[in-house]
């Protein structure tokens, strides 16, 4: 199989001066891929963004109104014509041998989905701790979006997309990757952690713990933890209610299991 491999890069028309740094900064590692998709969310003046991609010809860009960054994501799987779809935020530094490495481990064995790793660009560390994770459903939980290079064909043959009333820009403000990869792994897909940093992106620990208390993010995991299922869904949630103790005390951490508790389902609607 002739692998060809997309990235897909989310921002909003308000965002307009760090997709201006996003392309300067990574114009090299951008231009090896076979295919640079840009989803630009919000009200747009075209112009603006014709003039500001005159460096950058390789990019095909599109125009959504709707904002969610879920949304953004399923117009570029909708659009990609690569076999494979990095998806990619635009406050980050792209390792210009990205390509490479990913190319290399899709070729390397066969798996559904591959998760790289993140190295901050504000410290010298790994963006979290990546432990020696072998269950498939662990994988998806632990993963973070800009990690995630996909297979378009498994995708589009199991129908896969990303819930579009999760992740930023909806009320239900995050983890829309997890619930995406544990539905691959729901229908017979392979995950596989490769031990290669390829991306930047800013770390900050005050702002994650403030993200931790929003009742959106609450929610989303809950229903991650409900996602996984049986005894291993709820040991997760005990866990996460555990961390929520430490960090914040009872207050969180009740929420979230009230929350866990609750008969919302974890089968949404599949979005086309």
């Amino acid at each position: 199989m002739n692998c060809t491999v997309a990235i897909s890069v989310s921002t909003t028309y308000h965002r307009i001066n760090y997709l201006e740094k996003f392309l300067e900064s990574n114009h090299k590692a951008l231009s090896k891929f076979d295919e640079v998709i840009l989803i630009i969310q919000g009200k747009t003046d075209k112009n603006v963004i014709d003039e500001l991609l005159q460096r950058h010809s390789f990019i095909f860009y599109y125009l959504e109104e709707k904002l969610g960054i879920s949304s953004s994501r399923n117009l570029g799987l909708r659009v990609c014509r690569s076999s494979h779809i990095w998806f990619m935020d635009d406050d980050t530094i792209i390792d210009e041998d990205a390509y490479d490495e990913i190319l290399s481990a899709i070729n390397k064995e066969n798996s559904e989905a591959l998760l790289f790793q993140i190295e901050c660009s504000n410290a010298n560390r790994l963006y979290k701790k990546y432990r020696n994770i072998k269950n498939q459903k662990l994988l998806a939980v632990n993963a973070s979006s800009i990690e995630i290079v996909v297979d378009i064909s498994f995708l589009v043959k199991e129908e896969i997309y990303f819930q579009e009333n999760m992740g930023i820009g909806t009320s239900i403000n995050s983890s829309e990757e997890n619930f995406f990869l544990l539905d691959i792994v729901n229908a017979g897909g392979k995950i596989r952690r490769e031990k290669k940093v390829i991306v930047k992106h800013p770390c900050g620990e005050k702002h994650r713990k403030d993200c931790w208390s929003q009742h959106g993010v609450i929610a989303a995991r809950a229903i991650i933890a409900r996602k996984v299922g049986g005894l291993l869904g709820f040991i997760i949630c005990l866990r996460w209610c555990y961390l929520y103790f430490k960090v914040s005390g009872i207050r969180f951490s009740k929420l979230l299991f009230l929350e866990y508790l609750k008969d919302r389902g974890t089968n949404f609607v599949k979005t086309k």
